[in-house]
Parts: C-alpha cells; sequence; structure tokens
C-alpha cells in the first residue's frame, strides 16, 4: 500500500478511502480540523501599560501648569502693591456698609504684575465677597524707592454695578 495514490478529490463520485497512516479525525480530508484552544490576550497588558503612561503625562502636565499657576499668584498676593490695595479696600468704610465684614479676597487675580530691580508695576482685578455681596477690586499701581502710587483703586459692586472709588493716599 504505500506505493498507492489515492484520489481525495472524489470525481468518481463514490466515498474517499483513507490515506495510509491517517486515523481519527486525520482520516477523512472532509473533516474539520480540532479546536484550537484560544490564545491568550496578549495586547492587554501592554494596553493597560499604554494607558497607564498616558494617564501619568497627563497628570503630570497637569501638575506643572498647576504649580506655575500656583507660583504666579503667590508671587502677585505677596506683592506690595496687592497687599496694601487690598488693606484699602477692606478698611474702606463705604465698602465695609456695601459688602459687610469680613471682606475677603478671591483666590483669583487677573491681570499682569512685573518686577524690574526694585520696581514693582501690576494691573490687576480682584474678586471680593462678604456677607452682604460680591465686589471686584480694580487696582493699577507702581513701586518705586519704596514708594507705592495708584493710578487706580476702585471697586465695582456685582448687584449693582456701582462703581466706589477707594482714596490712593
Amino acid at each position: 500500500m504505500s506505493g498507492e495514490q489515492f484520489d481525495y478529490t472524489n470525481a468518481g463520485g463514490g466515498s474517499v478511502p483513507n490515506p495510509p497512516g491517517r486515523h481519527g479525525w486525520q482520516s477523512s480530508p472532509w473533516q474539520a480540523a480540532p479546536p484550537v484552544p484560544p490564545r491568550r490576550n496578549r495586547t492587554a497588558p501592554v494596553a493597560l501599560i499604554g494607558c497607564g503612561a498616558v494617564l501619568v503625562f497627563f497628570l503630570a502636565v497637569l501638575s506643572f501648569i498647576g504649580g506655575i499657576g500656583y507660583l504666579v499668584m503667590t508671587s502677585i498676593k505677596s506683592s506690595d502693591i496687592y497687599a496694601t490695595a487690598l488693606e484699602k479696600a477692606r478698611t474702606h468704610s463705604p465698602l465695609q456698609e456695601r459688602l459687610g465684614e469680613p471682606i475677603q479676597a478671591g483666590w483669583y487675580v487677573m491681570g499682569s504684575y512685573s518686577t524690574n530691580n526694585s520696581e514693582e508695576t501690576a494691573s490687576l482685578t480682584v474678586p471680593l465677597t462678604g456677607p452682604f455681596g460680591g465686589a471686584t477690586l480694580y487696582v493699577e499701581g507702581r513701586k518705586r524707592a519704596g514708594l507705592i502710587a495708584y493710578s487706580e483703586l476702585a471697586v465695582v459692586l456685582d448687584d449693582s454695578g456701582e462703581r466706589i472709588e477707594i482714596p490712593k493716599d
């Protein structure tokens, strides 16, 4: 039998003989192969590592931006121009009557602040709140040779839009 040739195309219409040496599921060329065990998903750990790396990068960028924002806000709030303007607003009696006491500054200060050698310049808007309402403090000032000069120091009330000038002396 070792030299016989078998016709597996079944062109004659009869049954196809088993090839020599094949047994069980291999005995017929027309039967399906045995089921293959499922492959282990090897991309899942890689995807998790990739997502984790992206998350760490995103958090690092947010931390960096937040850190810069914190440093900027800290430098503005520690300036003499800001501190003096805020103290003038807190002790101004017409503003105390409108907002109540205590008058608190908001955490987010907008504007510009710069230092050049011993000179500071600032143009700031500071949100203020009190028990009776809120307002915005507008500050423009310059500190030179230890003296602060304000070109603008006023508060605009949120509810009425009324402008209250604060003495600049």
